[in-house]
């Protein structure tokens, strides 16, 4: 059984093995063999999240994370 249809334009937060080496722009033996991100299970599927995907490729291409000092003003950390 699919899930529901999204709204057009919207990105599921959790993807497909193939989806989310089409997200990584890398086929999937390449996402399986390279991305070392755990996939969260979904009854008996697994499924890749979105947003760790992202922190794994940020971490990859040197943007660091957003941290927010004690004062509240958000900044980038360099890695």
């Amino acid at each position: 059984m699919k899930g529901a249809a999204l709204p057009e334009g919207l990105i599921p937060r959790l993807l497909s093995r193939q989806a989310a080496a089409a997200y990584c722009g890398v086929s999937p033996y390449m996402f399986e063999a390279h991305v070392p991100v755990a996939p969260v299970r979904v009854g008996h599927q697994k499924r890749w999240d979105r947003a760790a995907l992202d922190a794994w490729l940020d971490r990859q291409s040197g943007l660091g994370t957003i941290t927010l000092p004690e004062d509240g003003e958000e900044r980038w950390d360099a890695p």
